[in-house]
């Protein structure tokens, strides 16, 4: 998150909310501005306020421990060859029904990869 940075520049500017998918603007004379889509990002201020991968509804792949061949669990399609981290297989595999379908892949890296910002685990 970049809270502490964008909180200051965000007191004197105005996001907007986004309305319920489903719902007409006018029963919700509330809300003004447009759906929201995907529907679990509320207010426009979330964007503003959180880096990309900080938003799990952007979502569009998972890395996962991949199975002994190196496909992906669940019968997801595998979006990157599988890599070794100590002994253990990952590949990064797309997420059924997410909302993000741009080429771009979005998603959080385990642990177990990147434990922090300055260590990398052995290879």
């Amino acid at each position: 998150m970049l809270p502490i940075g964008q909180a200051a520049a965000r007191i004197k500017m105005r996001t907007r909310n986004y309305w319920p998918p489903g719902l007409a603007e006018t029963s919700q004379p509330a809300c003004v501005g447009d759906p929201a889509d995907p529907a679990s990002v509320p207010h426009q201020s979330t964007y503003y306020m959180h880096t990309t991968a900080s938003i799990p509804a952007l979502y569009s792949h998972e890395i996962v421990k991949a199975s002994a061949d190196g496909w992906c669990p669940r019968g997801a399609a595998r979006a990157s060859e599988p890599w070794s981290v100590g002994s253990d297989r990952y590949a990064m595999c797309a997420l059924d029904g997410a909302w993000n379908q741009t080429p771009y892949r979005v998603g959080s890296i385990p642990v177990a990869i990147v434990p922090n910002h300055t260590e990398m685990p052995a290879q």
